[in-house]
């Protein structure tokens, strides 16, 4: 069969013209289907690698703690690589709270006496990589801790400093205001976030309200979900802890162990636990402890240690209570006795003559009996009754309350203190509010949809010289402005202080909320200045408020676009800082997709390892260098689409590491001398092993090294065996009861002791050191300055002996026209 050269071509003549727009109809309403899903993806990997850095470095600041026993200092955020404290802690001491110097700030926490320090994250000190202190948009992590955790001498867990709230300024916290410390991952935005050279990325001014939080000058942080204006992430840690004692749920003031029938207190001690011993005490050596009771001890018996390891004989080695303070039982005194064995116990009587003394007291384990007890009340108080145990109950008279008052406040309304009891505070609430017509995200929308920039402006001046509403904000705690503090004692009121309101927290809003609320505000800021400040310049108890929009152009497109977005904000009353909201938000119509090339992501060989690894917890270590992720942007209708082209590992190697040597020292009281070749000379040293860092000439999974690791640890060398050698410590104690200081002892090893492997010689034996003890009585002290003067005595006497290290309380003087009282004293060692 013979085909012609005319039906030969218009066989293979190709696609048509119609046939090929219907293709590329089909293939672009794909592409426009999965764009934003891709995009999506690639915004919520970054989040997730950044999450894992975020992980890693709360992890080291962990570890950190359980090496040190603190947290790491901040370090400075204006440093640069090769800078000499890049990286280094910079604990700002000699900062006052409010203040910055060195790359770190010092805020006072909402704890009064606490303080809390700002800054970068110490990667050096923390042994992590420096790319994990970083997000992937090169944004370096903020890092806030209590001043007084980064001290191991003051470190206590009870002690954060940092508050951590949710969008309504809700505490996230169970104990409000403790947190230890934060990370804060400042996002995409990069509002409040620092550069790798150390400048200022974007100013936090400009960041959403909500944001601002995270980023302003104070120890409070803002954690929610993740939503147009709130592009932060965070991680903290709380005062939280595990123990074997548990307090009763039903009365708190009850404590008992959780889990377990016996307690051993002493270092090494719990194979020394036998089973018929609940509680065991002995010292870090091979001596019997001490136990110091403060109150009572309840035991039926107290037995002594075998000495010579003889077999325990309760028989021979314990003896009752009772033949010291006498059985408490009925029975037949002793006739001609103050006491009597086996009966009352010790007591005040004689059978010749019955009931006529009374027991105030022991000495010299001798009853303390006196004819007759006197009770009466101190000076300025009365009877009130006598007691269960006849004890005479004394009070004074009750203060008188103070009357309702009108008052002038410092705003210059006028305004009535109701009635109140003395010693309570009364409160006024003044202010003067302008507001100006409410208009939503849509009226902007539709307004501004074919404005300039320049009319858009004008616009807004057209809004701003709309009539206002006046409105007085002093109606309640949550409308004002300014709070007036007054104080009733004793039937007067007296004029405290004023206190502005401040807000952190807004409804920030977009095109996808609904119009602006005013909620209340979250308190009220404590104020240094002379006020009043009824033009809002200075922020020194603002009287005043006015609402007003404006309209910016904000540098912050999405990734992949260039451009600027439009956003109209409004200044919301009543509120006096932190108050411009943002009602409209405008990404799409001057924000414009930008394609590229080869556009290079970094991240470390580790991280990169988890991620091949599906590990999101990113455990992977060992390996040094960064991994460059190479994509190529497209605009798909408009819209950046990335696509990863090519991964090059080069960089990663087996990460180099010194060995790692332990020695394990004698037990206390042995040790021995010897020379381990490389090493040196040591002391006291009974087993020397090392772990030598191995680095396999393998790869792994994607092509990269595979990561170091430590070996076994392999014993060093020949010690010869730990022997006991005699020396001398010093045992510090506690004073005698109503005394302060220490007591300082001289004890010595003896050899001798425990089949030679010695021990501390018994207590009786050790030396008093008196030029060293620093004991003496406890009394109460005034604070400086003047006190109030009263007719009546309040609190404790001053110079009178009391426990110390109690108070703060209240204490007094009497002077020729009354008493002078003080709060705040203390119960001080007496000069």
């Amino acid at each position: 069969m013979c085909t012609s050269i005319k039906q030969k071509l218009k066989m293979n003549k190709g696609f048509s013209l119609i046939e090929m727009s219907v293709v590329l109809l089909l293939v672009g309403a794909a592409i426009a289907g999965i764009a934003p899903l891709y995009k999506q993806k690639i915004v919520q990997d970054r989040f997730e690698e950044t999450k894992s850095n975020v992980f890693t470095v709360q992890r080291a600041i962990g570890s950190f703690r359980a090496v040190y026993g603190r947290y790491p200092c901040p370090s400075p955020n204006n440093e640069a690589p090769g800078d000499a404290q890049y990286g280094l802690e910079e604990c700002g001491a000699a900062l006052a709270p409010g203040s910055c110097a060195n790359g770190v700030c010092k805020y006072a926490s909402n704890i009064p006496g606490r303080n809390v320090i700002v800054g970068s994250l110490p990667w050096k000190v923390l042994n992590t990589q420096e790319e994990e202190v970083y997000d992937l948009y090169l944004n370096r992590f903020t890092y806030a801790v209590t001043e007084s955790l980064t001290d191991g001498a003051t470190f206590d867990l009870a002690n954060g400093g940092i508050g951590i709230v949710d969008g309504s300024g809700n505490s996230m916290i169970e104990n409000v205001d403790e947190a230890h410390f934060i990370i804060v991952m400042h996002g995409q935005n990069s509002f409040g976030a620092r550069s790798k050279t150390g400048s200022e990325i974007a100013p936090c001014s400009g960041a959403p309200l909500v944001e601002q939080e995270n980023c302003d000058a104070n120890s409070v942080f803002v954690s929610i979900e993740e939503n147009t204006n709130f592009d932060d992430r965070v991680a903290f840690f709380s005062p939280v802890s595990f123990a074997e004692w548990q307090r009763a749920a039903a009365d708190p003031t009850k404590i008992h162990l959780r889990a377990t029938d016996s307690v051993a207190i002493g270092a090494n001690i719990a194979n020394d636990l036998s089973d018929v011993e609940q509680l065991t005490a002995k010292s870090t050596g091979a001596g019997t402890g001490n136990i110091r009771a403060n109150i009572a001890v309840h035991a039926s018996d107290i037995c002594m240690e075998p000495i010579g390891g003889a077999t325990f004989d309760p028989l021979i080695h314990c003896f009752s209570p009772a033949l010291i303070g006498g059985a408490l039982i009925d029975s037949v005194a002793v006739p001609g006795e103050k006491y009597s064995v086996g009966g009352r116990g010790i007591s005040c009587f004689e059978e010749a003559n019955p009931n006529v003394e009374y027991l105030v007291g022991m000495q010299n384990g001798i009853a303390d009996c006196v004819p007759e007890v006197f009770q009466s009340c101190p000076r300025g108080s009365y009877v009130q009754g006598i007691n269960a145990d006849f004890v005479v109950q004394c009070t004074r008279p009750p203060e008188d309350p103070c009357p309702a008052m009108q008052q002038t406040t410092i705003c210059g309304d006028t305004g009535t203190l109701p009635p109140t009891d003395s010693s309570q505070v009364g409160l006024l609430y003044s202010g003067q509010c302008e507001m100006i017509t409410e208009y939503d995200a849509n009226y902007f929308r539709t307004t501004f949809a074919s404005m300039t920039f320049a009319q858009m402006q004008a616009h807004i001046d057209t809004l701003n010289a709309e009539p206002r509403t006046i409105v007085d904000c002093g109606a309640s705690a949550d409308t004002a402005l300014v709070r007036d503090n007054y104080m009733c004692t004793d039937g007067d009121w007296s004029y405290l202080s004023s206190h502005e309101k401040t807000s952190f927290y807004r409804d920030f809003l977009d095109a996808s909320y609904p119009a602006p609320t005013r909620g209340p505000h979250s308190y009220w800021d404590a104020e240094v200045g002379g006020g009043p400040d009824p033009l809002n310049s200075n922020h020194d108890h603002d009287c005043w408020c006015r609402e007003d929009y404006r309209v910016l152009e904000r540098s912050y497109c999405p990734d992949g676009t260039t451009g600027t977005v439009l956003e109209v904000r409004k200044r919301l009353c009543p509120a006096t800082t932190y108050s411009w909201g943002v009602i409209y938000r405008d990404y799409e119509t001057n924000c414009t997709c930008v394609p590229a090339e080869d556009e290079p992501e970094s991240q470390t060989c580790n991280s990169y390892l988890d991620e091949l690894n599906d590990d999101a917890i990113g455990t992977a270590s060992g390996l040094t260098g960064s991994v460059i992720k190479y994509y190529d942007t497209e605009c798909v209708d408009g819209s950046p689409v990335r696509t990863l082209t090519s991964i090059d590992t080069s960089d990663c190697a087996c990460s180099v590491q010194p060995d790692v040597d332990t020695p394990q020292s004698c037990p206390e009281g042995l040790t021995n001398s010897w020379t381990l070749p490389g090493v040196g000379s040591l002391t006291g040293v009974e087993t020397y092993t090392r772990q030598s860092w191995i680095c396999p000439a393998t790869t792994t999974t994607g092509g990269l090294p595979s990561p170091g690791y430590l070996g076994d640890p392999v014993e060093l060398g020949s010690p010869p065996a730990c022997e006991c050698a005699s020396f001398t410590d010093i045992e510090a104690a506690a004073c005698p009861p109503g005394q302060g200081g220490q007591e300082f002892y001289e004890k010595e090893w003896d050899c001798t002791l425990n089949g030679g492997m010695g021990g501390f010689e018994p207590q009786e034996d050790w030396t008093y050191l008196e030029g060293q003890s620093t004991c003496n009585t406890c009394v109460w002290a005034q604070p400086p300055g003047a006190g109030d003067v009263g007719e009546f005595p309040i609190g404790n006497e001053v110079s009178r002996a009391c426990s110390c290290g109690v108070g703060p309380s209240v204490c007094y003087s009497a002077t020729g026209a009354g008493y002078e009282y003080w709060s705040g004293c203390l119960c001080e060692v007496s000069p």
